[in-house]
């Protein structure tokens, strides 16, 4: 009797790992696809630059055979989530900080409230433009005689040097003020009218 109880125990426990992997699954390859489609960057938790996002092993999602390394599945799953709503939330946070120093967002409203990964880089792209992206803040910038030029004030200044990343991130300051040396109605002493490139 005690045999049997336990064999029934494990046919039950083996049709819940195999229902729970093939949930799993399922998720993870919708998850996996969006991230390709969208080339959603992955953030390095050590640098904190972003990098290409690395895909979902085929092992892990291949339809046959199906893996059943349930616990494997979820920690990608996690993984994978954790991408693609970290990606929304530092989108998120860009936008607003563009909004904050006087850009233009039609649908800034949106931001109020929940925003999908889609939304924000719809959003952002938009705001984006022509301008590069800083691969450590991915914040929109250019270089400073560009700025004058266009006379925008919103986008962070290039470095000179790291071409890839702003001047703020290159300083190690989260906010700088800056006096800009440039044509009638930019040149403002420091902390004054306003606070440039921050």
């Amino acid at each position: 009797m005690k045999v049997r109880s336990f064999y029934l125990a494990q046919e039950t426990m083996q049709k819940i790992v195999s229902e729970l992997s093939e949930q799993l699954v399922t998720s993870l390859r919708a998850l996996n696809v969006k991230c390709l489609a969208n080339s959603t960057p992955m953030q390095d938790s050590v640098t904190g630059m972003w990098k290409q996002y690395e895909a979902v092993p085929n092992s892990m999602i291949q339809v046959f055979p199906q893996c059943t390394d349930w616990r494997g599945l979820l920690a990608e799953h996690k993984r994978v989530q954790y991408i693609l709503s970290n990606y929304r939330d530092e989108l998120v946070k860009v936008i607003k900080g563009c909004v904050g120093r006087k850009a233009r967002v039609a649908s800034a409203h949106e931001l109020d409230g929940p925003v999908s990964v889609g939304q924000a880089l719809q959003m952002y792209e938009s705001l984006k433009g022509p301008f590069e992206a800083c691969t450590r803040c991915l914040f929109p910038m250019a270089p400073r005689a560009t700025l004058i030029q266009l006379r925008i004030l919103w986008p962070k200044v290039q470095d000179a040097v790291f071409r890839d990343r702003c001047r703020d991130c290159m300083s190690g300051e989260g906010g700088i003020e800056t006096i800009l040396e440039g044509p009638a109605g930019f040149k403002t002493p420091k902390g004054k009218a306003f606070k440039a490139f921050t």
